[in-house]
């Protein structure tokens, strides 16, 4: 009879969770075509050291960041808010609009009529307006997601281009290999290197307000993690950044000096 002694294993720490973290951070990027900022990283592993006792690490650190990122996958695919509230308004407007026109509101005599008129002259120029906002969002929206969906075209590349680089050196296909890992590999993270300096830029001139704010978001950033766990817990999730934002800080400093 052979028997077998169980071996404990402690969890790991918040700063070993962290690593772990970065280590797994590109399968997800990959999987759900988002960007995960360091700082998510932190704030996973942080907070729900802190607001998720009944768990260990890294297990609830990792599920933290897998619902954030499912989350901000499904806002990508979505209209956005604002859009969206433009839409609901026109169709709220050509209602009115509507009824306005209608043949008991061409029956009226008088002031009547004269309040009618004004009020549909007035209803028609706020539709030419929201309408015109109305493109202007579209077109935005177009264009972002375009550009989100390029960076994530050509993770998936860098992803395929990767795993043919290891199949080839397996099979010591080497002039294949070579070819990927020399030729075709650089030059794709060469692009992908060069498109995000540019979202960098414009996130930074949004900030500054010398541009309009973006309508898609593609990073899953700190708070994104606070509201995961405020729907687990019920916590406030601004409660939760502000208490633990100079000790998020901390943690951070102390990584780099290791």
């Amino acid at each position: 009879e052979r028997r077998f002694q169980q071996v404990y294993i402690g969890e790991p720490s918040p700063e070993d969770t962290v690593s772990i973290l970065r280590g797994l951070k590109p399968r997800y990027e990959l999987h759900h075509g988002v960007r995960i900022r360091d700082e998510a990283l932190l704030a996973a592993s942080k907070l729900s050291s802190r607001y998720l006792p009944d768990r260990f690490l890294p297990d609830k650190a990792i599920d933290l960041v897998d619902e954030a990122c499912a989350k901000l996958k499904n806002e990508l695919t979505s209209k956005p808010t604002a859009l969206d509230e433009v839409d609901r308004r026109i169709i709220q407007l050509e209602m009115e609009k509507l009824s306005l026109s209608s043949d008991r509101s061409a029956a009226l005599d008088g002031k009547a009529a004269e309040a009618n008129r004004q009020r549909l002259e007035h209803i028609e120029q706020k539709l030419v307006e929201k309408k015109i906002l109305q493109k202007n969002l579209t077109d935005r929206w177009m264009a972002e997601k375009g550009a989100v969906e390029g960076t994530m075209e050509l993770q998936e590349q860098i992803a395929q281009v990767k795993f043919e680089i290891e199949k080839a050196e397996r099979e010591y296909d080497l002039e294949r290999a070579a070819e990927l890992k020399y030729g075709t590999l650089p030059e794709l993270e060469a692009r992908l290197e060069a498109a995000e300096p540019l979202e960098e830029e414009q996130a930074q001139m949004e900030a500054e307000g010398g541009e309009e704010e973006k309508l898609l978001r593609d990073e899953v950033v700190a708070e994104d993690i606070a509201n995961v766990i405020s729907a687990w817990t019920g916590i406030p999730a601004n409660k939760m950044l502000d208490s633990e934002k100079n000790k998020v800080l901390a943690m951070a400093s102390k990584l780099q000096e290791r």
